[in-house]
């Protein structure tokens, strides 16, 4: 996923040619194993992998390290570990003390000084670096950057953003390198790549090939937020994470798609789809189209239909090395109408690692120009959907922005979040897992997130869901619910009515609507659970209920005996005909009858007996929405040997209390809610009750 810019072999002394004819120290002349630790040290450097030169040098401090070649080429390898800048700073500036005409010395100090925010410093080391005559043209041009990059800097630190940054920690980072997090949009479910001691193959030269002094190559992991907490990261399978360098660049909207980075011998690398089966990714397909070159592409993002995706790419005929494109999806399923985005995105440098937030307005990129204060900054554009143009980008700001490469960065659907991957000091390892809490302030978040589960006899099962707007099927929102869990997700834009229609294999098309043409909110959400029950099941249910009642009435029919025989009742009965012949609460009397007997029994008390209001019974608890009746009170669930879970809210002294929450249910909708008495622990209909003449006279 990284590319260095290639620098020329440096020389410590203006006579010293080469590195080969450094003498470190004493005794280095006929030390042979230091003398190969030395070689591979400068193999490495020499090809501009300054971090796998750097174990290789350090090897040898132990026994040279007052060598000031040694220290100089140490210093400029820990410019590109982030986690150790400051250590770059304290080996050049010693090499600066004993030696100011050291090979772009200047140039190397001001990059040491930037990185560790000392600007002022920084802008006179740089300006050092361009008055030399002997800084090298490359050099030379960096040094010019870097004097911009220190500028822009003092600007933006000077008027930081109202943020709060925190590492992702543990178990999500580690001492080794984790980065480009990839977040589904309702931040369940996190992919990110990792580059460490487990990664697949260990140290090796190339794919397959281990070599101790070789390279870690990237993997996949993923990892998922559970009670609000993010569990240990798992690498994907061989299906996902081979030999080689494989990388997670985006991931669609609702998780089930992911899009991944491969390369090879014949391919500086390219895009890959992957489809989520259950739990499983399928093998990495490579898009069709126009989108993947011979040369590098290996960062993009997916509007949430689908239909767009944002990219970079080195391909040529852009305005830098690297540019972001877009492009769309043809009827064929291939990718075209590639289209460079502009000089307003792009710039003479490199813009990389593009994000297309859910509202597909907001575009989030990583550039190294324009108002950088190092290496690539964050930026933030906004689409009009007026005329289709793009607002001026915006650096997004101090401290997410750092002197050194920030990138990678995807925002929450309700903009109040972002994730993004840093090596800033104070990490955990080379690269860590940021989150940034601020309101990043988006200018149209316009989201509606519909979730939901669908569950067939109470197991998950795929299905097919449509949307529907104004009579027209909407192009791209036909998603699919995920055969393991049922889970669902589609992410629309506020302002439309919406029917959503579920096919699922065995029953008829299933529409639900969902009104959100009146909204106006960062994030508007609606679950929607489907919990469908087969004919099978039906029938087993209902015989179930029958056997249930039949063993229901002898046991009523055993208790009402056992109360004859142990008290002295009168018969109350406990129905009450409503005027227009419904039944409200009671069992079989009209209204004339039950005042009667509410005026005498209504505020009767008996010793072990006490009353409940019975809201719903339900053998698929699942199926029942009490939250109507939360202002009334707790609502208890009672599962009973039947297997029937029961919804009760309250618990009453005498009729006429319960009577009194039995009407307060009933005006909140629940008009079949009953009276339900309790009698030294056992559940007791009232008409049982009234059948045994249970009141003392």
């Amino acid at each position: 996923m990284k590319r260095f810019l290639p620098l020329l072999a440096l020389l410590l002394l203006t006579t010293l040619a080469s590195g080969q004819n450094v003498n470190l120290g004493k005794g280095f002349s006929k030390d042979k194993a230091g003398q190969e630790e030395f070689k591979g040290a400068e193999f490495f450097f020499d090809d501009a992998n300054y971090l796998s030169a750097l174990p290789h040098y350090r090897a040898l401090e132990a026994s040279y390290g007052d060598n000031e070649y040694l220290r100089y080429r140490i210093g400029i390898c820990l410019l590109y570990k982030s986690d150790e800048t400051q250590r770059a700073l304290e080996y050049l500036e010693s090499v600066k003390a004993k030696n100011a005409k050291a090979a772009d010395i200047d140039y190397y100090l001001g990059r040491a000084y930037h990185l560790n925010e000392k600007f002022d410093q920084a802008l006179v080391s740089l300006d050092l670096a361009v008055k030399n005559k002997k800084t090298t043209p490359a050099n030379l041009e960096l040094a010019k950057r870097y004097i911009t990059y220190s500028t822009n800097a003092k600007a933006l630190v000077a008027s930081p953003i109202n943020v709060k940054i925190k590492n992702a920690g543990m178990p999500v980072n580690s001492e080794a390198s984790e980065y480009v997090p990839v977040v589904t949009s309702d931040e369940s479910t996190m992919l990110l790549t990792y580059v460490g001691p487990e990664s697949r193959g260990g140290l090796q030269r190339l794919p397959g090939e281990p070599d101790p002094l070789g390279m870690y190559f990237e993997d996949i992991y993923s990892t998922f937020k559970v009670n609000g907490q993010w569990e240990k990261p798992v690498a994907a399978d061989t299906n996902i994470n081979s030999l080689g360098h494989d990388a997670c660049i985006a991931i669609s909207n609702d998780g089930q798609t992911l899009i991944v980075f491969k390369n090879s011998e014949m391919d500086l690398g390219d895009i890959y789809f992957s489809k989520l089966d259950g739990v499983h990714w399928s093998i990495p397909v490579r898009i069709e189209g126009d989108v993947n070159t011979p040369v590098w592409e290996g960062s993009a993002s997916l509007t949430a239909n689908e239909k767009v995706m944002y990219f970079a790419s080195e391909r040529e005929g852009g305005y830098g090395g690297r540019d972001i494109y877009v492009a769309s999806m043809l009827p064929d399923g291939r990718w075209g109408k590639v289209r460079n985005l502009g000089p307003k995105i792009n710039s003479a440098l490199n813009e990389d690692a593009p994000f297309i937030h859910p509202n597909g307005v907001t575009l989030i990129y990583s550039s190294e120009s324009f108002n950088s204060m190092g290496g690539y900054d964050i930026f933030r554009t906004d689409l009009s959907l007026v005329d289709s143009t793009w607002s001026e980008p915006e650096n997004i700001g101090y401290p997410i922005n750092t002197p050194g490469d920030d990138k990678y960065f995807v925002l929450s659907t309700d903009g109040k979040r972002g994730y993004y991957s840093s090596g800033k000091a104070g990490g955990m390892g080379q690269q860590d897992i940021y989150i940034a809490e601020a309101d990043f302030d988006l200018k149209d978040a316009n989201v509606v997130m519909v979730t939901g589960v669908i569950t067939v006899d109470g197991k998950p099962v795929k299905g097919t869901i449509l949307v529907r707007s104004d009579g027209k099927v909407l192009d791209g929102y036909t998603a699919s619910s995920n055969s393991m869990t049922g889970k669902y997700l589609i992410n629309l834009r506020q302002g439309k009515v919406y029917e959503i229609e579920y096919d699922i294999a065995g029953f008829p098309k299933i529409l639900k609507m969902l009104d959100a043409s009146k909204t106006r909110l960062s994030l508007m959400t609606e679950n929607i659970d489907l919990n469908l029950v087969t004919t099978d099941r039906l029938k087993m249910a209902r015989e179930d209920s029958i056997r249930h009642a039949d063993s229901l009435l002898a046991e009523q029919n055993r208790l009402k005996n056992t109360l004859q025989q142990t008290q002295n009742v009168v018969m109350v009965d406990t129905t009450v005909k409503t005027s227009n012949g419904g039944q409200i609460a009671l069992a079989g009397m009209n209204t004339d009858e039950y005042t009667s007997v509410m005026d005498k029994f209504g505020d009767v008390r008996v010793e072990g007996l006490t009353f409940t209001v019975q809201v719903a019974a339900y053998r698929y608890a699942a199926n029942f929405d009490f939250s109507h009746l939360r202002s009334l009170g707790t609502v208890e669930k009672q599962q009973l040997d039947d297997g029937v879970t029961r919804f009760t809210i309250g618990t009453y002294n005498t009729l006429r209390e319960a009577d009194g929450m039995r009407k307060k249910v009933s005006d909140k909708g629940n008009t079949d809610a009953f009276i339900t008495a309790i009698y030294k622990g056992k559940r007791i209909l009232l008409k049982d009750l009234a059948a045994a003449n249970f009141y003392r006279q």
